[in-house]
């Protein structure tokens, strides 16, 4: 039995990733990086120490690292006991994950869940 959790990448209404669509915008090395980190989230999540996620409020998380000088970062929660959504990706410019990236990830949760409510 495997406690590996599955990735999932939030989706819009209209069929869109913003997750995906921005990691397949940045370089070679950003996305690489950041790939291996969320494996090792759904891998190792409540299993281990992962230094590279911090909480950013409640069930809100950050994907940190740095490369190449720029500060790329993916905000996620878990869903159910199996899953992680990966709801939005960006480059932090400040010390404070910005309130305005914060809003969009949480609008996208929003958005996620409701949907989920509607396949019920």
């Amino acid at each position: 039995m495997s406690n590996k959790r599955r990735g999932i990448f939030y989706e819009s209404s209209s069929g869109s990733s913003p997750v995906e669509e921005w990691l397949n915008s940045t370089s070679l090395r950003v996305r690489t990086k950041l790939i291996k980190m969320m494996i090792q989230v759904e891998e190792y999540w409540g299993h281990t120490h992962l230094p590279f996620v911090k909480p950013v409020r409640e069930d809100l998380f950050e994907i940190t690292t740095q490369v190449d000088g720029k500060w790329p970062r993916v905000l996620f929660f878990c869903y159910d006991q199996d899953s992680i959504v990966y709801l939005h990706g960006f480059f932090k410019k400040m010390n404070k994950t910005p309130k305005n990236e914060i809003a969009v990830a949480l609008d996208r949760k929003i958005d996620f869940y409701s949907r989920q409510e509607e396949k019920i």
